[in-house]
């Protein structure tokens, strides 16, 4: 009587040894271990997403990040804001050639593991669409109260938003 397959029993061929070429950034769910309660696992109904990045700078370094609060609030009082439907950008030229991005949440989000969803999809939003920003711009992004976590969503409404804003290449 022969035992069943489990895992790593598969025989190796050189097709499995092979490493796999990635294409894709993968935006995981929010807490996924074995320990999740299962009001968090209700919580995020979303499947993972994928998008193609095959060919273009997918990272997101120190450099291109606003961190210091007083450029932010120079922002939010001398900077152009336009709103969209999901999230709100603010904008204002810096001195240097590059595109620098911070990232805010509305305090309407209660819940953490919402909060820090909402803002790792942006970031990748943020990492796939960055090649089409022209550079020079200090970008404020406010994820609004409503708190949408759906990678095409979020694409489409900041690709609008920048372009009200005449900031795509």
């Amino acid at each position: 009587m022969k035992k069943p397959l489990q895992c790593g029993d598969e025989k190796k061929s050189p097709t499995n040894l092979a490493p796999k070429a990635t294409t894709h950034v993968w935006i995981s769910e929010a807490h996924e271990h074995a320990r999740r309660s299962r009001r968090a696992k209700a919580s995020s109904s979303k499947a993972a997403t994928a998008v193609d990045c095959s060919l273009i700078d997918t990272s997101f370094r120190a450099p291109e990040r606003l961190r210091l609060s007083a450029r932010f609030d120079d922002i939010r009082r001398r900077g152009v804001w336009v709103r969209g439907q999901w999230i709100s950008v603010g904008i204002l030229s810096n001195a240097t050639r590059s595109t620098r991005v911070g990232i805010r949440v509305q305090r309407g989000i209660k819940k953490a593991v919402t909060r820090n969803r909402s803002k790792r999809v942006f970031r990748s939003v943020y990492r796939v669409t960055k090649h089409r920003l022209s550079p020079g711009f200090d970008l404020v992004v406010v994820l609004l109260k409503t708190g949408c976590d759906d990678f095409d969503i979020l694409q489409e409404d900041f690709i609008r938003v920048c372009a009200r804003l005449k900031i795509l290449l």
